[in-house]
């Protein structure tokens, strides 16, 4: 009796003094004083500026990037003035009040197309992109030394004659680049698959293919990854829902070790109607902070494609639909759409917009507001 008596003190003394401790758990997960605060987006009409818009033909897939001098950078496609599309580059020098065209980052003949932006901590910027020459498809890297004014050759990534397509590049705290891809070889019927190489020297060579993301019966594919403050790479993409008449949606996968395994797909978005989509997604993170995701969408209106956004506060766990931006015209369409932060309370959206046989690359900005709940 004295021995359990004993024992029951002693664990009484334990509880008391573990409630007593200071609760650390919250310092682990930079973003948990977070989880008890609402994220809204305010669109701001006012501040939607034209980046392109091409003498005679079309533009699409544009790619914001804000540079450490401060100067902006969007990529985009063009056939302006020719038969191929290249990928050009305009830039910005008051804060993306006013643009002007400014080089061609893609070499080679064909079709060149997806191009995606990164600087590295030098100055040195990389455009990474694909070019179709035939039967030929092949991702390239181009390197500019002077701020995206001239470009040069800088590597391959992979070619084949199946199909690879959208690159996009994100660089590591331990300075390796990751590349991220769709791949259509070694796969059955029209699926497709996203992989990954890993550089060591800036993007002058490539590593080995990895597989980041593989679903029987679906087509997965535009690949876009970002780093988030606790050290995951959170990766969005587009896919099949085989489960559901194989609606077409945006999808995350989660890498919890710099990428060397991943986890498996995780549904970010899809519209109530299985009939409809949400693809093309594009994913941002504000440091210790939310995360935003867009996608393009004919939830509203299956004739005209619209930019949809969500946001998250738990890391990319679950999602919240954010306004649409672009709203005031509604006969337009938005389509290949990129997000990028101008700083920790502004959010860009940059697409390509058509209609009334128009096209055009425009951005809008929007106040990101957090509020206790």
């Amino acid at each position: 009796m004295e021995i359990k008596h004993f024992k029951i003190v002693l664990s009484l003394i334990q509880l008391l003094w573990i409630g007593a401790m200071p609760q650390v758990i919250a310092a682990q997960t930079p973003n948990t004083l977070l989880l008890k605060r609402e994220v809204a987006l305010s669109w701001n009409p006012a501040s939607e500026q034209v980046v392109f818009a091409p003498s005679s033909g079309g533009t699409w897939y544009p790619r914001l990037l804000i540079l450490s001098n401060g100067h902006w950078l969007c990529a985009y496609d063009t056939n302006e003035g020719a038969s191929n599309t290249c990928v050009r580059i305009s830039r910005s020098t008051d804060a993306g009040k006013t643009w002007f065209s400014l080089s061609q980052a893609s070499f080679g003949s064909g079709n060149a197309a997806n191009g995606e932006l990164i600087e590295l901590p030098g100055g040195e910027i990389l455009c990474a992109y694909r070019i179709v020459d035939g039967d030929t498809k092949t991702l390239k890297v181009s390197r500019s030394t002077d701020g995206g004014s001239t470009w040069q050759p800088l590597s391959t990534i992979i070619s084949n004659t199946d199909g690879v397509w959208e690159p996009q590049m994100i660089r590591k705290a331990d300075g390796q680049l990751l590349v991220f891809y769709a791949q259509e070889g070694d796969v059955d019927g029209n699926d497709q698959v996203i992989e990954m190489q890993r550089s060591d020297d800036n993007g002058k060579s490539w590593h080995s293919p990895q597989v980041v993301s593989r679903q029987a019966g679906s087509r997965d594919g535009m690949p876009v990854a970002t780093l988030l403050a606790n050290g995951d790479i959170l990766v969005v993409l587009e896919g099949h829902n085989v489960k559901r008449a194989g609606q077409f949606c945006t999808w995350s996968v989660r890498s919890t070790n710099g990428g060397r395994t991943w986890g498996p797909r995780r549904l970010v978005y899809a519209p109530a109607d299985s009939s409809r989509r949400a693809v093309a997604p594009y994913i941002v993170a504000v440091p210790a902070g939310p995360i935003f995701v867009s996608f393009q969408t004919d939830e509203d209106d299956k004739t005209r494609l619209k930019l949809g956004v969500v946001s998250s506060i738990d890391n990319g766990r679950t999602w919240t639909v954010q306004p649409k931006p672009f709203q005031q015209n509604t006969a337009g369409q938005y389509s290949w759409n990129a997000l990028c932060m101008e700083d920790p309370n502004t959010l860009i959206a940059v697409t390509a917009a058509s209609g009334s046989g128009q096209h055009q690359i425009k951005l809008i900005k929007a106040a990101v507001s957090q509020s206790q709940q």
